[in-house]
């Protein structure tokens, strides 16, 4: 189950300001480049990473939107368990396409199995 702003490329994702401590965007990165830098920040949630086709999107999140996240992740399992819905919560992932020269970390998913 996709919300409209889970749609949006990453860059066209909407963060409000208090999200983001800090952000970077670095032009001619190469897929290779992002590849090493995902592997070295696998184990960290200090840094989130988003990859376009040579832009390089390096984001710093604020610990303050973790409350948020929760309550929207509470509110999504009790709308699928009242709409007899399955839903796996996975979390944090991250999704590459090198077919498409393209990567993102989402913050939270869900998965909708029929």
């Amino acid at each position: 189950m996709h919300t409209p702003a889970e749609m949006l490329p990453p860059a066209e994702q909407p963060m409000l300001p208090s999200q983001i401590s800090q952000r970077l965007i670095l032009h001619g990165v190469s897929w290779a480049t992002y590849q090493r830098l995902l592997d070295d920040f696998k184990d960290s949630h200090a840094a989130h990473f988003a990859y376009d086709r040579g832009v390089l999107g390096i984001m710093v999140l604020s610990s303050k939107p973790e409350r948020p996240n929760r309550t929207l992740a509470l509110l999504v399992e009790v709308l699928a368990e009242e709409l007899n819905m399955d839903v796996q919560r996975l979390g944090s992932t991250t999704f590459t396409r090198e077919d498409l020269n393209k990567g993102f970390v989402a913050r939270f998913l869900f998965l909708h199995s029929e």
